[in-house]
């Protein structure tokens, strides 16, 4: 049986590994939206170089144990990730509320749409939804 902390060393080190793999590959998309690599020729080029560039950033990482907790919330990554789900739960609630506010009353007006904010608790979700946002896009650095 596997011990505890190898797990969730190893389960760590498995979304550090996602989370680089998807900021490298969110900055490819990136640089096609400027119009570079936007060909399939171009497009295979560039999925390899950023492969090259995720997998040569985490190994370096991880030989060089570079991992810090400088945008750390919680006391672990594992506080850390449920802060993010939580937050990105939070998020999609808001979204969803306000698209089916949006969606049941097609002729909305500045006053409906005064009187909705204008209610406590809307205010609230509203907040909520803003920390969690300023969280999720921090942990996400």
């Amino acid at each position: 049986m596997c011990h505890p902390i190898l797990f969730v060393n190893s389960y760590y080190s498995l979304v550090l590994a996602g989370l680089v793999y998807h900021m490298v590959m969110g900055v490819r998309h990136l640089i096609m939206d400027c119009g570079l690599g936007e060909s399939l020729k171009g497009g295979q080029l560039g999925a390899k170089i950023a492969f090259v560039i995720a997998f040569a950033s985490i190994r370096i990482d991880r030989s060089l144990g570079m991992v810090t907790s400088v945008t750390s919330f919680g006391r672990s990554g594992l506080y850390d990730w449920l802060i993010q789900r939580v937050g990105a739960v939070v998020m999609a609630a808001y979204v969803v509320f306000l698209a089916g506010y949006i969606a049941l009353n097609p002729e909305l007006t500045y006053e409906q749409w005064s009187a909705l904010f204008g209610q406590l608790w809307v205010r609230v979700f509203s907040f909520v939804t803003l920390l969690s946002f300023i969280s999720h896009a921090w942990i996400g650095l």
